[in-house]
């Protein structure tokens, strides 16, 4: 048992975990194909999963499937990327009512698999001399369709600062490549090549079929086991995510864009040292800038009046810490030096016991908030697991309860400044200190 999920290894090395729980009056199933994050691949394997959802065997378009789903009590269906370490993970999922809260007796879970196995290993395609290919008119949708979603996300000023910011620290590594890929590669992408990709992740790549719900763990392995027996033997292993290298001494990057408000990021790098450091560096990030109560919020934003919005977050399968920040452009070395001020202050021992226990209470909460949904369970649990540290719910409470101040003041000292990035208008006058 891992965290509430029972794991069971196909023959043909697909990964199943269940967990079963009373808990939901759904059944949710996800699929995830894990793939090393690449400069060569990242926009095409961005695209496969916008391309699979399109059609598949007997559903050859949306209007198809949706109405596929309809017939099964309104499933959801949900395709993606995301990025887990420095894998980019493509993940279909589908969610359907539990039979017994409809008063019928089929089996949805076995339809549900069904259809996602077909979109998996039966999408559509096309044959000609240049050998088996995507839909032609798919694949060039779906580039319009990513193209515009990466050319948005420079007008969200504060999700583009922070893939900057991650870009900076991670410049030649594998995490800093964006899990959407990069507008440039667009143009070139083609059907051919497409499928090509595609096939050799699915022939090779690691899966992992997840499904949370009232279910019969036994009967739901049979399923999956049956769905899945079409899938070739799994050759590549799962990568390991490298910590998060220290560096020499901090790096400033000042970017000039026609914006309002300034957007100051630094990336902080820790020792990571596993499991055992792990709940201490989850109280130091709460005690930093991860709550309302936390020193960001209270003395940056409310105190000295000098962010929009102030807060830290963890990166614990890396070994990381981001801090975000909205300001007034001439505000930057004031807000950049009380910003680090409050990491000085816990690196010396200015934690006091309220701020442990609001901490505590916070990130017990939000544990227990993750339980609420099949997604964050399963969400969660593939991080506890890229980590190496699965545990139950109960388990983590406890190691919660157990940190003590002495540990949180000794996982500040392992807390280093890496990159300060900073998004500001074509006129302000700044320099890095």
């Amino acid at each position: 048992m891992n965290g509430g999920f029972t794991h069971t290894r196909l023959k043909n090395g697909v990964n199943v975990y269940v967990h079963a729980t009373g808990k939901f009056k759904t059944h949710t199933v996800r699929v995830f194909i894990h793939n090393p994050l690449s400069r060569g691949t990242a926009t095409r394997v961005a695209l496969i999963p916008a391309i699979l959802r399109r059609g598949c065997a007997g559903l050859e378009t949306t209007k198809d499937i949706s109405r596929h789903l309809d017939n099964m009590y309104g499933a959801r269906f949900d395709s993606g990327v995301f990025k887990l370490g420095e894998s980019q993970v493509i993940q279909l999922g589908i969610e359907l009512p539990n039979p017994r809260f409809l008063g019928v007796r089929e089996d949805l879970i076995a339809r549900g698999l069904d259809f996602l196995k077909r979109v998996l290993f039966e999408p559509v395609t096309s044959g000609g001399s240049g050998g088996r290919s995507f839909r032609e008119e798919y694949i060039e949708q779906e580039k319009d369709v990513l193209s515009r979603e990466i050319a948005a996300i420079i007008n969200e000023k504060s999700r583009y600062a922070i893939i900057r910011c991650v870009q900076e620290m991670f410049s030649g590594e594998p995490f800093g490549i964006h899990e959407m890929g990069f507008l440039e590669d667009i143009p070139g992408i083609d059907g051919p090549g497409m499928f090509e990709l595609y096939r050799s992740i699915m022939d090779r790549n690691p899966i992992d079929v997840c499904v949370v719900g009232d279910v019969d763990e036994a009967a739901v392995l049979d399923l999956v086991a049956r769905s899945f027996a079409c899938a070739a033997q799994r050759t590549a292993a799962r990568g390991k995510t490298p910590p998060a290298s220290e560096a020499a001494e901090p790096r400033y990057v000042i970017e000039r864009q026609a914006v309002n408000q300034g957007k100051l990021c630094l990336g902080y790098t820790f020792d990571n040292n596993g499991a055992d450091d792990l709940y201490p560096m989850m109280f130091y990030d709460g005690v930093f800038g991860g709550f309302v109560h936390s020193k960001l919020f209270v003395n940056v934003r409310e105190k000295a009046s000098l962010a929009y919005y102030a807060s830290s977050v963890l990166n614990p399968v890396k070994g990381f810490l981001l801090v975000t920040s909205g300001i007034d452009v001439d505000r930057y070395e004031r807000a950049l030096d009380i910003i680090r001020k409050q990491a000085d202050d816990i690196r010396g021992g200015d934690v006091s016991q309220s701020e442990m226990e609001f901490t505590r209470k916070a990130l017990i909460n939000r544990l227990r908030s993750w339980e609420d949904s099949a997604g964050s369970r399963i969400a969660s649990f593939l991080e506890m697991q890229a980590m190496g540290n699965v545990q139950a719910l109960e388990e983590r409470i406890d190691a919660i309860n157990s940190v003590t101040r002495d540990q949180v003041i000794e996982a500040a000292q392992k807390v280093r400044l890496h990159t300060v990035y900073f998004l500001t208008n074509k006129g302000g006058g700044i320099h890095a200190s």
